[in-house]
């Protein structure tokens, strides 16, 4: 179905690492206090002291291998600490380590999000202002050690493993397993704690909420989510981070080849399901700090971080602008690439750049300028300065060739641009590839990216049409910027998310301030008398400065004819409601812009707009800050799970779209959210629609925890060679909720021993959280573009369908065994139909790992005629598939493991699934009735 004969699909590294790693010490590492925490010099103290100890705790850790050498603390521009030195490059965005506000699913735990897949970098870690303040006092008292509980976020976060511990309750990882062992009568199954430790932990098990002994669940059998096991203190394991960090006791990861660091494979964690039974210790050595030799253990005498305080500065912006002859309309497309640069470029100008940016203009074309290429100096933004950048786009003169690099080279070192400066962004737009009219002094992007990278500046490239220099990519990578995708058949909207999506890199202000997108829409083409109908959503989270743009595309920006636009209001009353004419021009670019002076109405409002003549496009985008400047509004971003870079299908690659819905730090769950991704032609010139992916928050697939406000899917529909690019659309209705977390203070448990998990397994919805109704609202964001190298052939399929993560037994009775799973797609996790389950049983999880799965001498095959009321005909991809097992196919008091694969009609197999565990006790038969339990877990080797 898509790629070359022999070539699959299948991973790739999702976040780029972001500190560096030299001589065995992490260098540049940031630390970004959010600007919704209020202002507490405490908190910088207790940062450098707790992050010292956890750097010699991370050298001891890694085996001597690695430590935190230096660190920048980024503050809120608001913070008036007066030792700080100006940012240069450090942002929000790229921070290792996030200080910000509770997240109430997780409470004062340090938390890392991992959107990736097995030895790839975590996105950022959170720690509330609580725990770095309280460290080494009342933090320590309630979770332990915090050094080391920052080692165990960090193997997470810089090398890609997972925790190994299981939690009260949950279904994939459950705080407790029942264990195989074989003696004289045969096999013995004992119920244990879920912990990878070198040796078996000491402890008590405990209902945290009665202080009494535990309950089993009547559906699983295991203890039911109120019960946890309390390590003593005096435990002696010695490993590991990932499942006992807080003991003083543990000092290494867990290890394949010692005996002393041993790997528990068959336990049922989520580090065993995603590293697929691989020890920590074999991941992180896996990884590029430490494999082939690099960063060798080596005695440092002083592991002590240096520490600089930063805090931002007003951004310094370059706009490099592609002035060669391409750009103009030529037949037989008459496309006018230079008009949409031009009114992009004023429109961000002149209503989204805050006031004290500081802004230049360039452009390029050929080796040689014909005059000066900056059009406008770096100047900061004010009104004036405003009108004078507007008018001085307008002066750009369209002709010659592209030499990319020339207009790189200015930018960065011609006065009036960044010249004998460190930092700043550049944003690139072209639609050409190299080419220049001479050799003597064409400079490339490759010529320039490394000074362009020394010089610490940001590079965002909007490409706009297909043929646009390859190297876009690649250098918004290498730089830590981003890039955009803009198809010549698209709106407005396309180019102006790309504008926008560079404000990322301004200082942040506190969410209250903050706009969100709330609607956008391209149409596309527009026929007069004909109206453009649509809707968005004003909900109780939003209403402050709404800002409604229409832009408006005609043939030379004039339009002859005004059109009419109407908003109205939920409750319908004229009052409310807008009703206007407007009649676009040159001078303001085909933009309309309507500012609501008080608040808006909550509810759905309705918009008009019927033009009076035959238009190119018609966009219209809303945007919103919160209702009260003291409240958080609901918002989304979204994003590619390369980031923005090449792909080249030759290898294996899985690539995720992922959108966050959060409220705050809360999330937002039960959205509807739809990823639309932009298709390039296939090898025999064959367009292809948007593909319209719905993104899913089940933790199954592409997903890792449930509930969490992170939705994602895999992609694996490509068409060929070329850019792609991707936008999230999100509404929520009366059954979308904010994940209010727990309702009660508390953190991990507190008396006697609070150091078992509670928040997040495979579901971030706890059974006593509070969920707070949002009711209807819309929201849209950009999530960027990224760039195929390679021909694909649309024809061959060698994608599989994806490993089921969810196998779970939901039911038990007397004749059946209910089990239940999230239906894997054709390809990976889509919404078609693979040809077969594949599914058996064995009395140990390692006889269904890997190659073994498909023997079968100690395990079997179920058939449908182990079933009751059921089959094993496959269900479209994203449903649920619902079994039901004989249970007369199991003996009584004997453990069984489950496991499933899935197969297409091109013979490509699924890795296998989760390993669900059965135990069906002899029914006991009293005078009346007559009961039947069983324990099901989770695990995997």
């Amino acid at each position: 179905m898509l790629l070359k004969a022999g070539i699959l699909l299948f991973i790739l590294k999702i976040v780029q690492p972001k500190a560096t790693i030299a001589n065995n010490g992490y260098e540049d590492i940031v630390v970004a206090i959010s600007p919704d925490v209020p202002e507490d010099p405490a908190i910088i103290d207790n940062l450098i002291e707790l992050l010292t100890k956890t750097s010699a705790e991370l050298y001891t850790a890694s085996r001597k291998r690695s430590y935190l050498k230096s660190i920048r603390i980024l503050l809120p521009q608001s913070w008036t600490y007066s030792a700080a030195e100006p940012a240069v490059a450090e942002t929000a965005e790229d921070a290792e380590f996030v200080v910000n506000t509770v997240n109430p699913a997780y409470g004062h735990n340090p938390y890392t999000v991992q959107n990736g897949e097995c030895g790839e970098a975590g996105d950022f870690t959170h720690l509330t202002p609580w725990f770095v303040v309280n460290h080494d006092t009342t933090a320590q008292d309630a979770l332990g050690r915090t050094d080391k509980i920052l080692v165990h976020e960090w193997a997470k976060l810089r090398w890609g493993v997972f925790e190994e511990y299981g939690y009260p309750g949950d279904e994939k990882f459950p705080m407790f397993y029942y264990k195989s062992t074989w003696g004289p009568n045969g096999q013995e199954d004992v119920l244990k704690p879920n912990f990878c430790t070198s040796i078996e932990v000491t402890g008590t098990s405990q209902d945290i909420s009665t202080g009494g002994v535990c309950t089993d669940d009547a559906a699983t059998g295991l203890p039911n989510e109120k019960c946890y096991f309390l390590p003593d203190k005096d435990n002696q394991v010695a490993s590991s981070y990932m499942a006992l960090p807080f003991l003083d006791s543990v000092t290494d990861f867990c290890d394949d080849d010692s005996e002393d660091t041993i790997h528990h494979a068959e336990l049922p964690t989520k580090h065993n399901l995603y590293c697929d039974g691989k020890s920590t210790w074999a991941v992180i050595s896996e990884n590029e700090d430490f494999a082939n030799g690099a960063n060798e253990a080596t005695e440092i005498p002083d592991t002590t971080p240096e520490f600089i305080i930063v805090k931002p500065q007003n951004a310094r912006y370059v706009v490099v602008m592609d002035v060669s002859a391409s750009m103009l309309p030529k037949p037989p497309t008459m496309i006018d690439r230079a008009i949409s640069l031009q009114d992009a470029a004023k429109r961000w100008l002149k209503y989204e750049v805050t006031d004290g940016t500081e802004v230049a203009l360039v452009t390029f074309s050929d080796v040689e300028p014909s005059g000066n290429p900056f059009i406008y100096d770096l100047t900061k933004v004010d009104d004036q300065s405003r009108e004078e950048m507007v008018a001085a786009i307008d002066t750009m003169d369209f002709r010659g060739q592209t030499c990319i690099g020339c207009g790189l080279d200015w930018a960065l070192n011609w006065n009036g641009g960044l010249k004998d400066t460190v930092g700043g962004v550049l944003i690139l737009i072209t639609d050409g590839v190299q080419k220049c009219s001479t050799n003597n002094g064409c400079l490339s992007i490759g010529d320039m990216t490394d000074e362009i990278v020394d010089r610490q500046v940001r590079v965002v490239t909007i490409a706009l049409g297909p043929d646009a220099d390859p190297e876009l990519e690649q250098l918004a990578i290498r730089t830590g910027g981003k890039s955009y995708f803009i198809d010549d058949s698209s709106g407005p909207g396309n180019i102006n998310d790309a504008f926008s999506g560079s404000q990322t890199y301004q200082p942040g202000d506190v969410l209250g301030n903050t706009n969100t997108v709330v609607h956008q829409k391209d149409f596309s083409p527009v026929t007069a008398g004909e109206a453009v109908l649509g809707f968005y959503d004003i909900d109780a989270s939003i209403g402050r400065d709404v800002t409604v743009q229409v832009e408006v595309k005609s043939r030379n920006n004039n339009c002859a004819q005004p059109l009419s636009i109407t908003l109205v209001s939920p409750d319908q009353d004229p009052n409310h409601s807008v009703d206007v004419t407007y009649q676009c021009t040159a001078a303001d670019f085909g933009v309309f812009r309507h500012q609501f002076t008080d608040l808006a109405a909550e509810g759905r409002w309705i918009y008009k707009i019927t033009p009076q003549e035959d238009l190119d496009s018609i966009s219209i985008k809303v945007e919103s800050k919160s209702r009260e400047e003291s409240t958080e509004p609901i918002m989304t971003k979204c994003w590619i799970a390369t980031g923005s870079q090449e792909i080249d299908t030759n290898v294996n690659v899985k690539l995720a779209v992922v959108a966050q819905v959060t409220q705050g730090t809360k999330p937002v769950i039960g959205a509807n959210v739809i990823a639309e991704v932009e298709r390039p032609a296939d090898a025999d010139g064959n367009p292809y629609p948007p593909m319209v992916l719905e993104l899913a928050d089940n933790g199954s697939g592409a997903d890792k925890i449930k509930n969490d406000g992170t939705y994602s899917r895999y992609f694996a529909k490509f068409t060929g060679k070329g850019r792609y690019s991707v936008k999230c659309q999100v509404a929520g209705d009366e059954s979308t909720g904010v994940n209010g977390g727990f309702t009660g203070d508390r953190v991990y448990p507190q008396v006697p021993d609070p150091h078992s998990p509670l928040c997040c397994g495979s579901n971030a919805l706890s059974p006593d959280a509070t969920v707070t109704k949002t009711g209807n609202f819309t929201r849209q964001a950009a999530g960027g573009g990224f760039q195929v190298m390679n021909e694909v052939e649309v024809g061959v399929d060698k994608i599989p369908p994806g490993q089921v993560t969810d196998l779970t037994v939901v039911d038990i009775t007397k004749e059946t065994i209910t089990v239940e799973f999230t239906a894997p797609g054709n390809d990976l996790d889509s919404n078609d139909t693979a040809a077969e389950y594949i599914m058996k049983y064995s009395s140990t999880a390692g006889n269904l790992t890997g190659g073994n799965f498909d023997l079968t001498e100690f395990n079997t095959l179920i058939t449908n005629e182990n079933l009751i009321d059921s089959s094993l005909e496959p269900v479209n991809g994203g449903s649920i598939k619902q079994i039901q097992i004989k249970s007369a196919t199991f003996d009584f008091d004997r453990k069984y493991m489950l496991a499933m694969k899935a197969r297409d009609e091109a013979e490509n197999i699924s890795p296998v699934s989760n390993k669900v565990q059965v135990f069906i006790q002899t029914p006991t038969t009293p005078t009346t009735t007559t009961t039947t339990t069983a324990t099901t877990t989770t695990t995997t080797t």
